[in-house]
């Protein structure tokens, strides 16, 4: 999981038009597709950015805001191999570069700030463990 990954290294964070407090892809899987792969779609769709779907950090379970029902989310880190100039959603979408710091301030929704502090335990056990060994 640290391959490519240094502290000052950004995340990058995607929004919505509709949606501006969301920091992430978003989005459903079809019949054919994994869950990664999905993930991997969504990021293209969405941020531009083409990666490698890294270990899913958690499924959590929230609130719809406009309905009275609940959804399941996946969250997975993506290491970023390419940034696009143009991308599907790019019309609806703003992609910013932030540190972890600005990302966790800047997200309203709990299970996001959660998946965010997952990855940043996760990366820190790897550097950790590199270290040692």
């Amino acid at each position: 999981m640290s391959q490519g990954y240094q502290r000052d290294k950004r995340n990058n964070v995607t929004t919505s038009s509709f949606l501006p407090q969301t920091l992430t892809g978003q989005g459903g899987w079809e019949i054919d597709e994994s869950v990664e792969e999905a993930a991997s779609r969504e990021s293209l769709e969405e941020a531009g950015v083409l990666g490698i779907v890294q270990c899913e950090l958690g499924k959590w379970r929230f609130k719809s805001k406009s309905q009275s029902i609940y959804h399941e989310g996946y969250m997975f880190p993506l290491l970023v191999t390419e940034q696009l100039s143009f991308w599907p959603e790019q019309n609806l979408r703003k992609r910013a570069w932030m540190t972890v710091e600005e990302a966790s301030e800047a997200c309203q929704q709990w299970w996001m700030k959660e998946a965010l502090e997952k990855l940043v335990n996760r990366l820190n056990s790897s550097e950790i463990g590199n270290s040692l060994s």
